[in-house]
C-alpha cells in the first residue's frame, strides 16, 4: 500500500528513508 508521505533525513553517504505509516527507517545508498 502505497503511503502519502515519506520522509527522507540525509546524513552522507546513505539516507534514512521513513515509511510515514509504519515508522520504519530503512537505510538507503545514494
Amino acid at each position: 500500500m502505497p503511503t502519502e508521505k515519506i520522509y527522507i533525513d540525509f546524513a552522507g553517504n546513505t539516507v534514512d528513508v521513513i515509511d510515514a505509516m509504519t515508522g520504519e527507517a530503512r537505510a538507503m545508498k545514494l
